[in-house]
């Protein structure tokens, strides 16, 4: 029969074996949820590098789109419409086409389980979150704003142009078409003594 001695040393071994397992499993659970903040962060990342990506792609649209306005109101400047009219035209055409781009919108989304441990590393991330979803919801309100700030200084470039190089451009194009005709009279001119020539030769 076990001694009341050998009773309290079991006892006390038993105690001291749940403490051991329990502190364990804690530790496990510690890590546990740090590989979990660890992965989430890495998830958030990638989206935030995804949402730069797509909006970089709708800015290049945008610029191509409002090149296009530019160089339709630079053309059409050279028309009765002028360099105003042009104007016009090409920075409407540039709001209206940049506006076709619809502005990127995709909110960054969270992962991580909930947990015990880690309480202010998970406050961070869900701000570092927050703020980063504040950031896509401003520059998507405030993209139509951007759009007609950009279409009313691609406007001033066409008037820009047109003052500055418009005449340059009218008499590069007239002297052009100078040579052309003064080409097709010289042409004419040596069809016409060729056949003298040689009418005379066959007389």
């Amino acid at each position: 029969m076990a001694s009341f001695a050998q009773l309290i040393g079991r006892l006390k071994a038993e105690q001291q074996l749940k403490s051991n397992i329990n502190q364990s499993s804690l530790g496990i659970d510690v890590e546990e949820e740090k590989i979990d903040l660890e992965e989430a962060r890495s998830d958030y990342r990638d989206q935030v590098e995804e949402a730069q990506r797509g909006m970089a792609r709708n800015q290049r649209k945008r610029s191509r789109r409002g090149l296009l306005g530019s160089v339709l109101g630079t053309a059409l400047s050279f028309t009765p419409l002028g360099a105003v009219g042009g104007a016009l035209v090409g920075g409407l055409a540039s709001s209206l086409s940049r506006s076709r781009v619809k502005p990127y919108t995709q909110a960054i989304s969270s992962n991580l389980p909930g947990g015990k441990f880690h309480a202010q590393a998970r406050k961070d991330f869900s701000r570092d979150i927050a703020s980063t979803n504040k950031f896509i919801s401003d520059a998507a309100e405030g993209q139509s704003l951007l759009n007609m700030t950009n279409a009313l200084n691609d406007a001033y470039n066409v008037y820009g142009f047109q003052n500055a190089y418009g005449e340059d451009v009218r008499d590069f194009f007239a002297r052009g078409k100078e040579r052309r005709a003064m080409r097709g009279l010289e042409k004419n001119y040596g069809d016409d003594i060729q056949e003298r020539l040689l009418g005379n030769t066959q007389v």
